[in-house]
């Protein structure tokens, strides 16, 4: 079975995203979710689909208020970085 990962960003968020480079899972406001946790790390060294890749294996841990950086409104607890296969010229906001 082919297991598939979908990161949910909305127009505040999309932006710092694409800058910064990243995804992002939270688990409301709790520190740790060794399911979540267990996800992230299936997602390796150039997977994803489309224009974004994994840049490598590790699954970065943000805590307490460094969970929100930068300029957050949710908590995103692991992260991983992201490159870019192409560059982007357009974002279509609604489809």
């Amino acid at each position: 079975m082919i297991r598939g990962h979908v990161f949910i960003v909305n127009e505040k968020t999309l932006p710092i995203h694409l800058e910064y480079q990243f995804v992002g899972v939270s688990s409301g406001e709790r520190d740790t979710n060794i399911a979540l946790l267990a996800d992230m790390f299936r997602v390796k060294k150039g997977g994803f689909f489309g224009i974004f890749k994994a840049s490598d294996n590790m699954v970065y841990n943000t805590t307490g208020s460094r969970a929100f950086s930068p300029n957050l409104s949710l908590k995103l607890i692991y992260r991983k970085k992201l490159y870019h296969t192409r560059s982007i010229k357009r974002v279509y906001w609604n489809g």
